[in-house]
C-alpha cells in the first residue's frame, strides 16, 4: 500500500494524485517501505522529516524536537537515508578518538545486541534534526521498523516530539547502570534500564513497534517463560502475566535486511572509521 498524502496539510491532494508540493505534505505510513522510498524518490528525496516539526529548548533535556502544528496519529515524522549513517560495534568505536567516541554514543542508538547506528560525520548532525528527539515514558511517536518512525497518537501544536528509548536499547554502560529520566509524565518510570525491553506492560503498550533485534530477543524471551512454565508447574509466573505479542510476524523487514547486508560491508572495511566524525 502506498503513502498517503495527508489531508491536514492538502486540502485538494488524495491518494491518488501526486501533491503539488510536496516536501510541504505530511505523509500518512502504511508500513510499506518500498512504496516510502519509490515516492521519495519520485520528489528527489533520500530521506524524510516532518515539516512541523522545530528544534528549540526542552525541559527534558537540551533542545528537544517540538510540533509547530497538528500532527495526526500514523503520519510520517522522519525516515532515513541509510547512507547517511554507520553501524559500528563497541570495538570499533573504541578505535576512534575519545572526542569522536562521546560524539558518537550522544547521537547513535542501537540496532543489535553490539550493533549501533550512528551519524556519518558531523555534517549529518548538522543537517538533520532526528537527532535532537528525547525519551518520554509516554512517547508520541514510535518506531515502524528500524529506520522509519511514525506518531504514535495526534500530536498537538508545541507538544515535544519523543520516544521510549527503552525501544532501541538494551546496553547501558556498566558504570551507569541506568539513565535518569526527567520526562515528567504521571507513569514517568524515573529510570531507563537496560533491560526495560523484558517488562510486559512496555511489551504490552509498544506491541511491535521496537528495533527489529529487540522484537528477536523479546519473541526468544518469552518462549525461554513458556517453557520454564511448562516445566515449573507452580512457576511464579504461571498465572501468564505474559500476554501474547499481536499476530505479527517478528522477523527483520526484507527491506532493512537488504540496508543491513551493505552496512555489515561497510563495517568490515578497514578504512570505515577514517570516514567518520
Amino acid at each position: 500500500m502506498e503513502p498517503v498524502v495527508g489531508e491536514a496539510l492538502s486540502s485538494d491532494a488524495s491518494a491518488d494524485e501526486p501533491p503539488h508540493s510536496r516536501t510541504e505534505h505530511s505523509i500518512i505510513y502504511r508500513g510499506d517501505q518500498v512504496h516510502l522510498r519509490a515516492f521519495l524518490k519520485e520528489i528527489g528525496q533520500k530521506d524524510f522529516f516532518h515539516p512541523s516539526i522545530e528544534v528549540k529548548h526542552s525541559p527534558i533535556a537540551g533542545r528537544g524536537l517540538f510540533a509547530t502544528n497538528l500532527i495526526r496519529e500514523g503520519e510520517l515524522i522522519s525516515y532515513e537515508d541509510p547512507t547517511d549513517y554507520l553501524i559500528l560495534n563497541r570495538e570499533q568505536v573504541e578505535r576512534m578518538s575519545p572526542d569522536d567516541q562521546d560524539f558518537w554514543w550522544h547521537f547513535c542508538y542501537q540496532v543489535g545486541d553490539d550493533a549501533w547506528m550512528g551519524p556519518r560525520s558531523r555534517t549529518v548532525v548538522a543537517r538533520k534534526r532526528t537527532f535532537f528527539e528525547n525519551h518520554s515514558c509516554d512517547p508520541t511517536t514510535w518506531f515502524m521498523d528500524d529506520i522509519t518512525m511514525v506518531a504514535r497518537r495526534d500530536i498537538q501544536r508545541g507538544e515535544e516530539i519523543t520516544y521510549d528509548y527503552s525501544t532501541t536499547e538494551s546496553y547501558i554502560d556498566p558504570e551507569m547502570e541506568t539513565v535518569i529520566c526527567r520526562c515528567g509524565v504521571a507513569f514517568c518510570r524515573g529510570r531507563i534500564y537496560a533491560t526495560d525491553w523484558q517488562r510486559p506492560d512496555l511489551q504490552a503498550r509498544y506491541g511491535m513497534h521496537w528495533m527489529s533485534y529487540l522484537c528477536e530477543k523479546i519473541a526468544a524471551h518469552r518462549r525461554a517463560l513458556a517453557r520454564q512454565k511448562a516445566a515449573e508447574e507452580d512457576d511464579a509466573l504461571s498465572g501468564g502475566e505474559f500476554a501474547p505479542f499481536p499476530s505479527a510476524s517478528l522477523d527483520e523487514p526484507e527491506s532493512f535486511k537488504g540496508y543491513r547486508a551493505t552496512w555489515s560491508a561497510s563495517a568490515s572495511n578497514g578504512g570505515l572509521l577514517d570516514d567518520c566524525c
